[in-house]
C-alpha cells in the first residue's frame, strides 16, 4: 500500500490539517496486531516473560491436566502461541490461572508492527501526500476532460476540433 493511502487510511484529519508529525507519529506507532506464527523454545519462553513470572506461569499450568500438557509440551518441542488450538487451551485453563498469566501467554503469540512497516518521516508523509493529492488532481482533470469529450464525440456532426473544443471548455482553458 503507498504511504498517501496509509495516510489516507490512518491519518486523513492529521494530513488535511498539515500536521505531518502528527501524521508520522500515528503511522510509526505499532498499533497493528500480527500473529508470530512459530515455536517459542523453552528459553525463548523465560527470557521473554521473565525468571519469576516464567516459574508462576509454570507452577499454574501444573494445576490442570490441559496446562500440564502445554507445560510438557513448551519443555519438548516449544509451543506456538498464535496456534488456534494453543489459545483455545488457554482459554479452557483460563478461570484456573490468573488473568495475568494468561494475558502474558497469549501476548506471546502477537507482536504489534506499525502501519507504514517501516519508519517514515514527516517530510516523507508531506511529500506523499501532496503527491497524491496531485494524482487525484490529474484524474479529475482527466475524466472531466474526457466525459466531455465523449459528448461532444456522442453528437452527429462532431468533428476532431468540436471534441477538443469541448474538453478544453470542461476545464475552463
Amino acid at each position: 500500500m503507498s504511504l498517501a493511502n496509509l495516510i489516507n487510511q490512518h491519518a486523513l484529519s492529521e494530513a488535511t490539517a498539515g500536521d505531518f508529525d502528527a501524521v508520522a507519529v500515528i503511522l510509526n506507532a505499532a498499533t497493528i496486531e500480527h500473529r508470530t506464527s512459530s515455536k517459542i523454545d523453552f528459553d525463548t519462553f523465560i527470557d521473554t516473560i521473565g525468571t519469576e513470572t516464567a516459574e508462576q506461569v509454570l507452577a499454574e499450568l501444573s494445576m490442570t491436566q490441559i496446562g500440564e500438557s502445554l507445560r510438557r509440551r513448551l519443555e519438548l518441542s516449544g509451543l506456538d502461541f498464535s496456534d488456534a488450538s494453543t489459545i483455545e487451551q488457554l482459554d479452557r485453563i483460563g478461570a484456573r490461572v490468573t488473568v495475568l498469566v494468561l494475558k502474558k501467554l497469549k501476548e506471546l503469540g502477537v507482536r504489534f508492527v506499525s502501519p507504514a512497516g517501516e519508519v517514515v518521516t514527516a517530510d516523507q508523509c508531506r511529500d506523499a501526500w501532496h503527491l497524491g493529492l496531485k494524482e487525484v488532481a490529474l484524474d479529475f482533470v482527466r475524466s472531466t476532460a474526457v466525459e466531455a469529450a465523449q459528448e461532444e464525440y456522442r453528437k452527429s456532426g462532431s468533428t476532431p476540433a468540436s471534441i477538443i473544443a469541448a474538453a478544453k471548455s470542461a476545464l475552463g482553458a
